[in-house]
C-alpha cells in the first residue's frame, strides 16, 4: 500500500549568483511534453535538451540517467535489496515493476544509438555523439520517452489513480571534474544531479490534482476546487518573469503538439535553478496555501480525510497527547521493554499509570485549562 503522501510545491524568489572563480557546472535545460494514460498507468512523451559545455573537456559521449529502471528485476538495486534478504522489486512481474525507456534520440541533429554499459541494469544509458563538443559549445539532444512507476513504492509507486514520479524523465548524468558521473541507481544513490532549467508541458485527466516542482505558470493543477484552506489560492504565475508565449503556450521554440485529448487538461510548468522535477498527482489530493515571506507554500494532503490511518512512532508528549490512540511500549527500556502495557486513548493510558501515562497527565491538564 502506498503510504500517505504529503507533497509540498514551493515558489522561490530566483537566487542564483555568479559562480566563483574557477569554478565550472554544465548548463542544462529541458523542455519536455508529456500525457499521464491512467489504463497503462505510463506517463510518455518528447523530451528536448540543451546541453552547453561549460567544462575545459571536449566532450565525445553524452549519458542519461533511466531512474526508473531500478524499480524492477534485473537492476543494481534489485541486487542490493537481494544481498540484504528484502523483497522489493526483485520478484515483480508485468504490469507491476517499473519502467523507463528512451526512442528515436537525435544528437546534435543525427540519429544516435544507445548503450548500457551496466547491463542488465538499464539506469544509465551512454551515446556516442556525432562529433565531439568542444568547451564553449552547446548540443541539442532530443528523445521520445515512456515511463512506469511499480506498484511497490520508492522514490516513486502507484496505486488505483495515485501516482508519484520522484523519477520519470531521462535526466542528464553529471560531468565533473573527475568526467561523466556514470552510477547505476542503488538505494540513497540518486542525489548527485545537474541543476536546470524546465519547461513542462503536462496532459493529465480533468479531475486529478497536481503536486509538481516549479510553478504552474498556465492551466489548472486543480488546486482551487480541492481548496481546504481559508485564504484563496495564490499561484505565483509570475515569480519567474514573463516565460510564456501568445496565449497559454511557451514561445515557439517549444515543441508544438495537438490539444489535449478529450477529458484531459493541460497544465505548463517552469523551474529554474533546481537539482530535480518531481510530480505527483491524485483526484483526492486537498490543498492548502500559505505564504512565508515572499515564498507561497502548497501544501496537498489526503490523510485521514480519505478514510486513512496515520501511524507515527513519537516520544514528543504534546504530540502524543493529540494522537486518536496511542500504543504504549514497556514497561521499561531495553530489554526490560518492547511489550505493549496500553492500548487506549491518551486519557486513558494516564489513567492506567504507565510511566508514558505518567509523563502525559500534566500535559493533558495543561490542553485542558487552554
Amino acid at each position: 500500500m502506498l503510504p500517505t503522501l504529503l507533497a509540498i510545491s514551493t515558489i522561490l524568489a530566483d537566487t542564483a549568483r555568479p559562480p566563483r572563480a574557477g569554478y565550472w557546472q554544465q548548463e542544462v535545460a529541458y523542455d519536455i511534453v508529456a500525457r499521464l494514460d491512467e489504463p497503462s498507468a505510463t506517463l510518455a512523451g518528447m523530451e528536448r535538451i540543451r546541453y552547453a559545455n561549460r567544462s575545459p573537456d571536449t566532450l565525445t559521449t553524452f549519458s542519461l540517467h533511466l531512474h526508473l529502471n531500478a524499480f524492477r528485476p534485473g537492476s543494481r538495486w534489485s541486487a542490493a535489496d537481494a544481498r540484504e534478504q528484502r523483497k522489493r522489486f526483485g520478484h515483480l512481474q508485468e504490469p507491476d515493476f517499473a519502467f523507463n525507456h528512451v526512442r528515436d534520440v537525435r544528437i546534435m541533429g543525427e540519429t544516435v544509438t544507445a548503450t548500457y554499459p551496466f547491463a542488465p541494469d538499464s539506469t544509465i544509458v551512454r551515446f556516442d555523439l556525432p562529433r565531439p563538443l568542444a568547451p564553449g559549445e552547446a548540443m541539442m539532444v532530443e528523445m521520445e520517452w515512456d515511463a512506469r512507476p511499480s506498484t511497490t513504492p520508492r522514490r516513486q509507486g502507484r496505486k488505483g489513480r495515485h501516482y508519484d514520479f520522484a523519477h520519470w524523465y531521462p535526466k542528464v548524468v553529471v560531468y565533473d571534474k573527475h568526467g561523466w558521473q556514470e552510477k547505476p541507481l542503488e538505494p540513497a544513490g540518486e542525489f548527485y544531479g545537474e541543476f536546470a532549467t524546465w519547461r513542462v508541458q503536462l496532459d493529465v485527466a480533468d479531475d486529478q490534482v497536481i503536486g509538481s516542482t516549479g510553478v504552474p505558470v498556465c492551466g489548472d493543477p486543480g488546486w482551487e476546487r480541492a481548496n481546504r484552506g481559508e485564504r484563496a489560492v495564490q499561484y505565483g504565475r509570475d515569480v519567474y518573469g514573463r516565460v510564456l508565449g501568445a496565449g497559454c503556450a511557451f514561445p515557439t521554440d517549444f515543441p508544438r503538439t495537438a490539444a489535449p485529448a478529450a477529458g484531459d487538461k493541460r497544465v505548463l510548468w517552469y523551474a529554474r535553478d533546481v537539482h530535480n522535477f518531481a510530480l505527483s498527482v491524485d483526484p483526492e489530493y486537498r490543498h492548502e496555501g500559505g505564504q512565508w515571506g515572499s515564498t507561497l507554500i502548497h501544501v496537498l494532503y489526503r490523510l485521514v480525510n480519505g478514510g486513512h490511518s496515520v501511524v507515527v512512532i513519537e516520544h514528543d508528549l504534546d504530540l502524543v497527547a493529540e494522537a486518536d490512540w496511542v500504543v504504549d511500549l514497556g514497561p521499561e527500556g531495553g530489554r526490560e521493554g518492547g511489550r505493549v502495557v496500553a492500548s487506549a486513548t491518551p486519557e486513558e493510558v494516564v489513567k492506567l499509570g504507565t510511566h508514558t501515562g505518567v509523563a502525559l497527565a500534566p500535559v493533558l491538564a495543561r490542553a485542558a485549562v487552554a
